[in-house]
């Protein structure tokens, strides 16, 4: 998954998942032209979408198979991104080609979003919670709000639609003073949850003051549930009133889940989505103790990439 820092050598295929090398391994070029994938490695991607980059001249025509989806790319710097979904299950081609017939193709291999991707037979018998649409527990995603409050200082429940009055503000990391609003996307993936938080702006339901970097929480103990089950939490003041972005998901919670596969492509997929749906990643850290702390160091060292750096602690408080 790309990180937007060094390349790392590596040295097996299962250890470059996620690796910043991952756009520069999945890419086609040919000339002056080439795509890569941005989001996650071309043969890993899921859920129908994957942000790719175009770095080609003015005037090239990008095709999906037989569909024309030059109208989603928009020219970032010295190449072109964009997002493109409707991804059938398997195999599919994206081309990029000059008028003079220059061009590159890509193959992007899509997977489900309930999984598996790289772990191989998932583990039954599986039950799912109220609610879910399918087998593999998929659910529509939900948004909630929270805010800091002036008179408590804590969170409390956001109305967009009737705001309160003791709203606090927070001063990110790189300076930016914003009302102290969160917005939480409470998703499913690889048949479990996932969790992301971030300071929002209610007016424009998108992202603000976002510094680029996530922050993963992480569950203690050690077990191996059968079901799915709730992410540990994401509202921690610290991270998220620096501008981090704050991301969990149940299998990455060693109580729930305690398989070091199954965690590292829960927290890939994850980390893909999150990179689709509000940009790039300039690095992803996770903090957490105890069974927390093992997960954490499994996942980088079997997984390079993943993560870019840990907090290992005694304790599972990680806020």
């Amino acid at each position: 998954m790309t990180s937007r820092g060094p390349a790392r050598a590596v040295g097996s295929a299962l250890a470059i998942i996620g690796a910043a090398a991952a756009a520069a391994t999945a890419q086609a070029a040919t000339g002056d032209v080439a795509i890569s994938t941005l989001s996650n490695r071309a043969d890993l991607i899921s859920g129908g979408d994957a942000l790719v980059a175009v770095d080609a001249p003015k005037g090239v025509r990008i095709t999906l198979g037989a569909r024309d989806v030059t109208s989603a790319f928009r020219q970032q710097g010295g190449q072109f991104e964009g997002l493109i979904d409707n991804l059938r299950l398997g195999e599919n081609v994206l081309t990029a080609r000059m008028p003079d017939g220059r061009g590159a193709r890509l193959t992007i291999t899509n997977h489900p979003t309930g999984g598996p991707i790289f772990s191989g037979p998932q583990i039954q018998p599986w039950y799912c919670l109220p609610g879910a649409l399918d087998k593999q527990c998929n659910r529509p995603t939900t948004y909630t709000w929270s805010y800091k409050s002036t008179n408590s200082g804590d969170f409390a429940p956001y109305d967009p639609e009737n705001p309160p009055s003791d709203i606090a503000t927070t001063t990110t990391d790189s300076g930016e003073t914003v009302p102290y609003i969160v917005r939480q996307e409470t998703g499913t993936m690889d048949r479990n949850q996932y969790l992301i938080a971030g300071l929002a702006d209610p007016k424009k339901n998108v992202w603000q003051a976002w510094n680029h970097k996530v922050y993963m929480t992480h569950g203690g103990g050690c077990g191996m549930g059968h079901n799915e089950a709730v992410a540990p939490a994401v509202m921690a003041d610290l991270p998220l009133s620096r501008g981090y972005a704050v991301m969990s998901t149940t299998l990455e919670n060693n109580q729930e889940n305690c398989n070091p596969v199954v965690q590292a492509e829960s927290v890939m997929m994850a980390k893909e989505h999150l990179i689709e749906a509000y940009g790039p990643v300039r690095y992803t850290f996770s903090i957490g103790g105890s069974g927390a702390s093992i997960v954490q160091q499994w996942i980088a060292n079997a997984y390079p990439g993943i993560y870019d750096g840990l907090i290992a602690t005694r304790r599972s408080k990680e806020n």
